[in-house]
C-alpha cells in the first residue's frame, strides 16, 4: 500500500483518482492520510491523484505506477 499524507488546508478532504481502474481511491479521507493499493499495470503508467478540502482547494498528486517486474525471466529451448 501507498500513504499520501495531506497538510494544509482545510479537512475533511476528498480523494479522485484520474484512472481509477489503476488505483482505486475512496472519495472521503479519514484523517488527513489517504491509503491505496494501485492495481497491476502492463507498462508504467502515470495517474494524477487529485486531493480536495472543504473549502474547494484542489491539488493534484502526479503517481507512477510501475510495472511489477518480480515475474522471473524463463528461456526454452525450442
Amino acid at each position: 500500500p501507498v500513504t499520501l499524507t495531506i497538510s494544509g488546508g482545510v479537512a475533511p478532504f476528498k480523494a479522485y483518482s484520474g484512472n481509477p481502474s489503476v488505483i482505486p481511491v475512496t472519495q472521503n479521507v479519514t484523517g488527513n492520510s489517504l491509503v491505496f493499493t494501485a492495481n497491476s499495470v502492463a507498462a508504467d503508467t502515470s495517474v494524477p491523484i487529485t486531493i480536495q478540502d472543504s473549502a474547494g482547494q484542489t491539488f493534484i498528486v502526479p503517481v507512477t505506477v510501475r510495472v511489477d517486474s518480480t515475474t522471473p525471466l524463463a528461456v526454452l529451448p525450442t
